[in-house]
């Protein structure tokens, strides 16, 4: 447990300090501070999005109920700034890079094919693959059915799924939701 030093405002003192703090005093057990140590209740990290934003213990609060409760200072990780260039680099992108890595770390490096089937089925691309597949070049079409009737997994980042994906008009972040997505299946 934290403690807030009511005459000096010191904040967080733990129970070691205190006991650091009076050396020739001999505390009861369970602990009980001094008169002017007043207990801070933990109070819960308010719901933010972590990529974006950092959450900081701010000053306790002394509550109407009479007690001392933690507080959070919810901030923006990202600023406007100048580079050493000069170039401008917005908030607004930075947190969209940020967003992004953040999904690209979260998309799975393999899914089953059966969780790669049902998340087409789901999606109605599923008769689209065999088409797909037969509108690809040589010997990348051989590759690829071989790999759709044969694998066992899905690999991310192999060729003939970023082939099969631009030949089903997918962006290479739908169809990292994709795999994001069948991991669920």
């Amino acid at each position: 447990m934290n403690y807030i030093n009511t005459e000096t405002n010191q904040y967080p003192v733990g129970e070691r300090e205190i006991k650091d703090m009076f050396p020739q005093v001999s505390f009861p057990s369970p602990f009980t501070p001094p008169e002017q140590f007043k207990p801070v209740f933990a109070s819960p990290v308010p719901e933010h999005n972590a990529v974006i934003q950092v959450a900081r213990e701010g000053e306790p609060v002394l509550t109407a109920k009479g007690h001392y409760e933690q507080t959070w200072v919810i901030t923006d990780k990202f600023t406007d700034y100048r580079d050493e260039n000069g170039v401008l680099h917005t908030k607004e992108e930075q947190e969209a890079d940020a967003i992004a890595q953040d999904l690209k770390s979260k998309t799975p490096s393999t899914v089953t094919m059966r969780q790669a089937r049902l998340v087409l089925l789901d999606l109605d691309l599923l008769s689209s693959i065999d088409e797909a597949i037969n509108a690809m070049p040589e010997p990348d079409k051989t590759k690829a059915k071989i790999e759709w009737e044969y694998a066992a997994v899905v690999e991310r980042n192999s060729d003939w799924v970023s082939d099969l994906g631009q030949q089903l008009g997918l962006s290479d972040v739908q169809i990292d939701a994709l795999f994001r997505l069948a991991a669920t299946k």
